[in-house]
């Protein structure tokens, strides 16, 4: 009988398009994968940005290999620094360095010395052969790979070490909380700023390091 032979239409819920089966499986793949960058990568920390005042300008009036002993000058004054601190050069800038710390009080204080060496430095030399710095730093949640730190955190910094001038000591609102009640560090409002790809105004405070 034909009317037996026919088959039953089949449920179109039985069987999902291969593509529906592919997307869930990464999809679950996808929170796997975030959760384990989190738990492996992802740590909270004090990001520090230093930067070369004026290295563009003296690089073009002195040229190529004064403009490298600038740098030089820099490393050798801070780089020893760091580790006094618990600080880890994570990167240089092309003018200055990328470092971090387990401690937003650590980082002002290496910041705080950073200042006063290249102060004591640029006594003894002539203008030409002065280091002029600023530093900023930020406090936050960062992935951190073998050779580099990313996260808005990073990002933010920079954009916070930017509005600072030449020997100052900047940081934004979380750096200011944690290290706003630490004995010997002295920091005042400095400035609300709209910042590149920010959508409310950043805080920002400057370090009281010197008279």
């Amino acid at each position: 009988n034909p009317m037996n032979d026919s088959k039953k239409p089949e449920d179109p819920k039985s069987k999902a398009p291969d593509n529906i089966v592919k997307m869930d499986d990464l999809l679950r793949r996808r929170e796997e994968i975030d959760s384990e960058l989190e738990s492996k990568f992802s740590r909270r920390m004090a990001i520090f940005f230093t930067d070369i005042v004026g290295s563009t300008p003296f690089y073009e009036a002195h040229g190529d290999i004064a403009g490298r002993l600038l740098i030089q000058k820099h490393n050798d004054l801070v780089f020893p620094l760091m580790k006094e601190f618990g600080g880890e050069v994570i990167k240089t800038t092309g003018d200055g360095m990328l470092a971090a710390f387990d401690s937003c009080a650590a980082a002002v204080k290496a910041a705080v010395r950073m200042q006063e060496v290249v102060k004591a430095y640029n006594g003894e030399k002539n203008d030409k052969d002065q280091v002029h710095i600023r530093i900023g730093m930020n406090y936050g949640r960062s992935l951190v790979d073998v050779n580099d730190i990313y996260g808005d955190v990073v990002n933010t910094c920079a954009r916070i070490t930017a509005c600072a001038n030449g020997e100052q000591i900047v940081m934004s609102e979380t750096v200011y909380k944690e290290v706003k009640r630490d004995e010997g560090i002295y920091v005042r409002f400095l400035a609300s700023e709209k910042l590149k790809g920010k959508s409310q105004p950043v805080k920002i405070y400057h370090v009281l390091w010197c008279d």
